[in-house]
């Protein structure tokens, strides 16, 4: 990151402490600054206002214990630490002619390519906001099983309780997917036909047929119900002896 002369006569004016912008932290996540540098994948600049707002922060606010930076030991790296996340804080601290700095390692990140992922990442999560993207990449994570990652360096407090969503959210989908093969299956069918006019003038001849002898057999159960035993029994005896 280039700065001009004016930001850095105008940071280092500020008189930070480096006693009192860290008093809110435990001293065991103070590393030494000279052993820590920017990564060269960090596609996010800042410009000059915004870097001197963050220094006019830490003199009022301090470094809260929530804002600690990220670094991984990198092996191929100009110092034994490359940052993850928290160039523009460095920045300020060195400016500032601090010895130490805050950050917590990402054990789990080895190599180039994880580490410009998790980058990549915290950027994209600032710039878009996107909390459901960002609960979705926890839950993977815990899934994963990715528990020490969670709990040092994203602040995650209960692990266990994103597996129990990862959970309910499949259950949730299976429901919801057989709830829909059941209405698939249970939904009326329509069948279309398609007719030329003579087959579709037999159509409506047997139609018509089928509606005569439907009427003609509900006429017959009429009158069937309408006799008496004895009635039953006479008709009976001329059918008998109609044979």
């Amino acid at each position: 990151m280039a700065l001009s002369p004016t930001i850095e006569r105008k940071v280092a004016a500020l008189g930070l402490k480096q006693e009192h912008v860290f008093g809110l932290l435990d001293p065991g996540v103070l590393l030494p600054l000279s052993s820590i540098s920017p990564n060269v994948y960090n596609p996010k600049t800042c410009e000059d206002a915004r870097l001197l707002s963050i220094a006019q922060s830490l003199r009022r606010k301090q470094w809260q214990p929530s804002q600690v930076a990220l670094v991984w030991r990198d092996p191929d790296g100009a110092t034994e630490y490359t940052l993850i996340d928290g160039e523009h804080r460095w920045m300020v601290c060195k400016l500032s002619g601090f010895t130490h700095y805050p950050v917590v390692v990402a054990t789990q990140v080895t190599t180039r390519e994880q580490a410009t992922e998790v980058t990549l990442a915290f950027e994209e999560a600032r710039a878009r906001k996107d909390k459901r993207k960002s609960a979705d990449l926890l839950i993977q994570a815990a899934v994963r099983g990715d528990d020490d990652f969670l709990t040092q360096v994203l602040r995650v407090r209960d692990p266990e309780r994103l597996r129990a969503a990862a959970l309910q959210r499949e259950q949730s989908v299976n429901a919801a997917r057989e709830k829909a093969a059941e209405q698939r299956a249970s939904a009326p069918r329509t069948v279309t036909l398609v007719m030329t006019g003579a087959q579709y003038d037999e159509y409506q001849a047997a139609l018509g047929k089928a509606r005569t002898v439907l009427a003609r057999a509900q006429n017959t159960i009429g009158m069937v119900t309408d006799l008496s035993d004895g009635d039953v029994v006479a008709v009976a005896a001329v059918l008998r002896n109609a044979r």
